[in-house]
C-alpha cells in the first residue's frame, strides 16, 4: 500500500502550507495533476512560492506531521485489511529531505504500531514500486500501478483521487476499503494468465 494519497493526506498538507506562504487556500478538489506544483501554478502560484512550499515539504519532521484519510484510519480500513492480508506499506520519499524515512516511519508507527509490533518489518522505501511484489499494489499514482501491473503481471488497484480521474487507466480503481477487501476475499485479485 502506497501512503501519501492512499493513507497520508499529503495534498491537504501541502494546502495549508500554500495558505501560510501565499494567502491562498487551495482545496483538494483544485489538485488535478499528481505533480502537485502543476496544479498551484496553474491556480496562481508563483515558482518562488512553490521553492518555499517544497522546501517545507522537504523540511526535518513535515512527513511525521501528516493528517490520515479517514477511511484508512479513522474508519478502520487498514485494521480490516490485516485481517485478510499481509500488508505492506510501500512508499517513496523526498529525496532531498534528511529525516524522510525516520519521520515516515514515526507517523506509520504512531498510526499502526499496535497493528504490526516490528513495524519496520512492513515499510518499505522505493521510488520505483514495481521493485516489490506481492498480491497487489494499492497506489493513487496511474504510472505506478501501471508499471507495476506489467512487470508483476498481477492486478494493481488505482485509489482514486482527483489528481487521477482524467488519467487513463483500465484496471482496477476504488476508494473504498471494503471493496479491496472484497476483492481479496473472493480471489479476485489472481495472476494474469
Amino acid at each position: 500500500i502506497d501512503c501519501d494519497g492512499v493513507i497520508a493526506d499529503f495534498v491537504r498538507k501541502v494546502c495549508r502550507d500554500t495558505l501560510g506562504i501565499t494567502g491562498k487556500l487551495p482545496k483538494e478538489s483544485d489538485i488535478t495533476d499528481f505533480e502537485i506544483d502543476i496544479s498551484l501554478k496553474r491556480l496562481g502560484v508563483t515558482n518562488e512560492e512553490w521553492a518555499k512550499i517544497e522546501a517545507e515539504i522537504k523540511s526535518p519532521g513535515w512527513a511525521r506531521d501528516l493528517g490520515t484519510y479517514s477511511e484508512a484510519w479513522h474508519q478502520g480500513g487498514i485494521a480490516r485489511l490485516t485481517e485478510v492480508a499481509e500488508v505492506v506499506f510501500v512508499t517513496s520519499y523526498q529525496r532531498e529531505s534528511t529525516t524522510w524515512v525516520y519521520d515516515r516511519e514515526k507517523w506509520l508507527t504512531s498510526l499502526f504500531g499496535d497493528l504490526f509490533p516490528n513495524i519496520k518489518n512492513n515499510i518499505i522505501f522505493a521510488k520505483d514500486k514495481s521493485h516489490v511484489d506481492g498480491l497487489t499494489l494499492i497506489d493513487d499514482r496511474v504510472e505506478n500501478v501501471r508499471v507495476w501491473e506489467d512487470r508483476r503481471n498481477k492486478p494493481a488497484i488505482l485509489w482514486k483521487r482527483p489528481w487521477n480521474r482524467n488519467k487513463s487507466w483500465n484496471g482496477l480503481e476504488t476508494d473504498s476499503w471494503d471493496e479491496v477487501i472484497q476483492w481479496i476475499k473472493t480471489g479476485f485479485l489472481r495472476p494474469f494468465k
